[in-house]
C-alpha cells in the first residue's frame, strides 16, 4: 500500500500511525499532478476526499489512469455540493451528483456510482453529543448507515467505482 500527499506533516503524521505495526505501506512526499509511479503500477486507487482540493482535476484524473493497471479499479470519493460556492473553504470545487457523474465518465467509461448516509446524520451527528455516542455505540453492533433508504434528500458523500478498460489507454 502506498499513500501520497503534498504535506510532509501529513507524511509525518501517517508514518507514525504505522510505525511498530509490521505493515507493508509507505508514504511520501508527492504531487497529485505528477505521482511518481510508473504507467499501469497499480492494481487499485484509492482517493478519498482529494479531488475538490485539486486545482486542475483534469490533470489530476489523468494520472490516476496513468498508474492504474488494465482491468483496475479506481474510487473516488467527494463530497456532494449543495451551494453554488463550495461550503468548505478549503474546497476548490465541489460537484452536484449529475456533475460529479459527467466529470469521472468523461475518463472512466465503466463507472458506478453511490452516496452515503444522509446529511441530516452528519449534522445530528456534528452538532449532538448524545446522538455522536449513540451512533458510536451502534456501530459496535451494526453499521446505523448500512443499506440505508432514506427520505431525506441530501447525502454526505458521493463515490465513484470505476474500471480502468483496455483502450482508456493515457495518451
Amino acid at each position: 500500500v502506498y499513500g501520497i500527499d503534498s504535506s510532509p506533516v501529513a507524511i509525518k503524521f501517517a508514518n507514525i500511525k504505522v510505525q511498530d505495526k509490521n505493515l507493508n505501506v509507505f508514504f511520501q512526499i508527492g504531487s497529485a499532478y505528477n505521482l511518481p509511479y510508473n504507467n499501469d503500477y497499480f492494481d487499485a486507487v484509492v482517493s478519498s476526499d482529494v479531488i475538490e482540493h485539486v486545482q486542475n482535476v483534469d490533470n489530476f484524473l489523468y494520472e490516476i489512469n496513468r498508474v492504474t493497471k488494465n482491468d483496475g479499479i479506481i474510487v473516488i470519493s467527494t463530497p456532494v455540493r449543495y451551494t453554488e460556492t463550495p461550503l468548505d473553504n478549503m474546497h476548490v470545487v465541489e460537484w452536484f451528483p449529475e456533475e460529479f457523474i459527467k466529470l469521472i465518465q468523461s475518463v472512466f467509461q465503466k463507472s458506478f456510482f453511490y452516496q452515503t448516509h444522509a446529511l441530516a446524520w452528519t449534522e445530528l451527528y456534528l452538532r449532538s453529543r448524545l446522538v455522536r455516542i449513540l451512533i458510536n455505540i451502534l456501530s459496535w453492533i451494526k453499521n446505523p448507515f448500512e443499506n440505508q433508504k432514506s427520505a431525506f434528500t441530501y447525502m454526505s458523500l458521493q463515490y465513484s467505482v470505476s474500471k480502468k478498460l483496455n483502450h482508456e489507454n493515457t495518451n
